[in-house]
């Protein structure tokens, strides 16, 4: 759904959720999961982000999204040596003091999946910052070269159906990464 800026009012916390499958080396796969996140009406997204983020080992900054304090880019990467998690373009390593990362990043997908017709997106967000915000730390038209044009790309990544599969697809990541780190089989 894309909406003028005047309408563009979620009442979901998170807005301009895209989704997007790279590669950042030869050997590796990554899906991302790139989002908006604010406090509104029904929710306080960015707050809980922040809250999450005071809980757990790593500094803050450190996990500091350039292009935004309240934008998130999540990342599962397939390689030979294994499952990873990025959190704005930095492993998040696992082990029980980030064990409330990866029950937020549970949350929050299983949020998203559970979206309906109200995933807002901004026409602006698509058209002059998707570029550079969608795969942390890379710009896509130097990844992805398309002739039909970045914007017409670009909206390809906002498809609601491909973001809640996407979603879907991170929570069985996780859950394999946690069973793994729990010693379940």
């Amino acid at each position: 759904m894309y909406m003028d800026k005047i309408n563009n009012i979620s009442f979901r916390g998170i807005s301009n959720i895209a989704s997007i499958k790279f590669k950042r080396t030869e050997d590796s796969i990554s899906k991302s999961l790139s989002m908006m996140l604010k406090d509104d009406y029904n929710g306080k997204d960015l707050t809980a982000y922040n809250e999450m983020l005071n809980k757990i080992e790593f500094v803050k900054n450190d996990y500091k999204n350039i292009n935004g304090h309240n934008i998130l880019n999540i990342e599962c990467v397939k390689s030979n040596y294994g499952k990873a998690i990025l959190l704005n373009g930095k492993l998040v390593p696992v082990n029980d003091k980030n064990l409330p990362f990866f029950s937020y990043l549970a949350k929050l997908t299983k949020k998203i999946e559970a979206m309906n017709n109200n995933m807002i997106v901004d026409k602006d967000y698509v058209s002059q910052r998707a570029d550079n915000v969608l795969i942390y730390g890379e710009n896509l038209s130097k990844l992805i070269p398309n002739s039909a044009g970045s914007e017409k790309r670009n909206q390809s990544f906002f498809d609601k159906e491909l973001i809640k599969e996407t979603a879907n697809e991170f929570n069985n990541f996780l859950q394999a990464i946690m069973n793994n780190y729990f010693g379940v089989k």
